[in-house]
């Protein structure tokens, strides 16, 4: 009796020699036990296939080897599809290569869910320098859910059939096949694959690793079988219309024909080819008229995905696209550089940090330390709440002049809770405005849970309590990963306080060690219950909040 089989995962090759090793090495050890892996030599010219009858000897249990002619990347995967036997069914190119536990998540998911379909994240990875980054994250509260559900999962997934586990039965029992010889195929089957799916979940995880614009790929290049895109688009729109669907997901079709379309427009500057160019805008144009009759305001393009987009102006022209078609990528690439240019000092001027620091230091030099004045933050400024709070309340007794630290998001919230216990003279500053750097140049008690900005620097006349917010039961400053770059303006705070305060033993020896203050430290430290706990020794106070919440039972 033949086993059955949980996934069936199908490898197309060609003149993949290159990569191979190393993608089927990442299959033949997933973590997933019941695996077959159907690798299709589709006519390859290279060597793959001496490393195709390597692993299939080693691993005769899990690979099955084909062999067949030439016919493209949707041939061999239909192919594969053919003598595949598992429940669900993946698709891996050869050139590319996966997490080893990625095939036991998305089958574990779909079990769970009882899912047709089953997503995941993927790394781009850029094969010059090995960098790469994420794509299709988040999200999850959309997923779970059929396309009759929620019809945004159309637009909300990439089109790639490499990140996804399909359950094998929805090829069957549709009859739906890839493309053969025909470019983007990917968009034919998942777009319309989607309409037939009980369920679409997802493993919100990065597991495929992506070569981007591998040297030698058709995709990665501009020539006419670009064009095919628009083929592809058109199966997509004409099986919806045979399904009676086409007018229910009108407004997302247009929205992805026209979002592709533009992708390619976009490219215009990398390549020399006029004609091309040009045939490009015209059969765009024509796709887009024959199919989505109101495409130039389509309200998911022009309102939602893409509203804040200047080009979003210029893209129902086709004059635009008939000029952009003469740019040249030098021209591109300086205004991408003004660009960014000008998006940095926005974002310097938007977080004020150069104009502040330099606010600061100057009130420092002009401005005397002033006695019975005290600055207190939390968290910088997003809660007036802690430690801090409660060395507030103490304070209000004893100094002349309390500032309290805010955002502007929450200043009236924080106005209320003040007001409601007690502290209504004290004076809120939104950090990093120049009230606040006056309050922190001139305060003679600064208290802070976390750090304030790495510009300051406690003056002789000054008192820095530092009451950190919590007992470190994870990792802290250079034990982290990236921790040693990202360490400092805590280290820089610890150092410049003049006292800390620490609840227990342990806390102080975790962060004494791990942001290497030991032996550097010069100022007093206790080991002491954190002011905020006082609430838990004050029957009084208990009595009061359990009777305005009706919970004095």
């Amino acid at each position: 009796m033949t086993k059955s089989v949980d996934v069936s995962v199908i490898v197309p090759v060609y003149n993949v020699e290159k990569y191979i090793r190393v993608c089927l090495n990442t299959l033949v050890h997933q973590t997933l036990s019941n695996i077959e892996i159907i690798v299709v030599n589709d006519g390859t010219k290279d060597d793959s296939q001496k490393i195709i009858d390597e692993f299939s000897s080693l691993y005769p249990d899990k690979i099955i080897a084909l062999k067949k002619e030439n016919g493209g990347l949707s041939d061999a995967r239909n192919y594969g599809l053919e003598h595949a036997s598992g429940t669900y069914v993946g698709f891996v190119d050869s050139d590319d290569y996966t997490d080893v536990e990625m095939y036991q998540k998305l089958y574990e998911k779909a079990k769970q869910e009882n899912a047709d379909i089953v997503v995941c994240g993927y790394y781009g990875v850029q094969e010059q320098n090995g960098q790469f980054r994420h794509f299709q994250k988040g999200n999850l509260q959309e997923f779970d859910k059929s396309l009759q559900e929620n019809p945004r999962l159309l637009y909300m997934n990439s089109t790639y059939a490499w990140n996804k586990l399909y359950r094998r039965e929805l090829f069957m029992k549709t009859g739906i096949r890839y493309p053969k010889g025909c470019l983007y195929e990917d968009m034919a089957v998942t777009w319309t694959l989607f309409l037939h799916a009980n369920k679409i979940s997802k493993v919100d995880e990065p597991l495929y690793y992506y070569i981007l614009k591998r040297e030698g790929a058709i995709t990665a290049t501009y020539s006419s079988k670009t064009l095919q895109m628009f083929q592809s688009m058109e199966l997509v729109n004409t099986y919806y219309k045979k399904q009676n669907a086409f007018d229910q997901y009108q407004d997302i079709l247009c929205f992805l024909n026209l979002k592709h379309m533009l992708l390619r427009f976009q490219d215009f500057p990398g390549y020399h080819n006029l004609s091309l160019k040009r045939a490009m805008i015209n059969t765009g144009f024509n796709h887009m008229n024959r199919n989505f009759k109101s495409w130039k305001t389509n309200s998911i393009f022009f309102q939602d995905v893409y509203k804040n987009r200047r080009i979003k102006h210029m893209v129902p022209y086709k004059a635009f696209w008939y000029l952009y078609m003469f740019v040249p990528k030098s021209a591109l690439t300086c205004l991408k550089a003004v660009k960014k240019t000008v998006s940095k000092c926005k974002r310097l001027v938007s977080k004020r940090s150069y104009i502040t620091r330099y606010t600061y230091h100057a009130y420092c030099k002009k401005y005397p330390v002033i006695k019975g004045q005290a600055l207190i933050e939390s968290f910088q400024g997003k809660t007036v709440s802690d430690s801090p709070f409660y060395i507030a309340l103490q304070l209000q007794k004893k100094v002349n002049k309390i500032y309290i630290a805010t955002t502007e998001k929450n200043r009236l919230e924080h106005e209320k809770l003040l007001k409601e216990h007690g502290l209504e003279t004290t004076i809120l500053v939104p950090v990093y405005s120049k009230a606040y750097q006056m309050a922190l140049a001139t305060s003679e008690i600064l208290v802070n849970n976390v750090t304030f900005p790495p510009y300051f620097i406690r003056r002789d006349e000054q008192v820095y309590l530092n009451t950190w917010h919590g007992t470190p039961w994870k990792t802290l400053g250079k034990k982290m990963k990236n921790g040693i770059q990202d360490m400092s303006n805590i280290q820089r705070n610890f150092l410049q306080s003049s006292t800390l305060l620490f609840p227990n033993v342990f806390t102080k020896q975790r962060m004494m060690e791990d942001y290497n203050l030991t032996n550097l430290f010069t100022g007093v430290s206790y080991t002491a219950e954190y002011p905020r706990n006082l609430v838990f020794h004050d029957h009084e106070k208990t009595i009061a909040i359990k009777k305005r919440y009706g919970a004095e039972n």
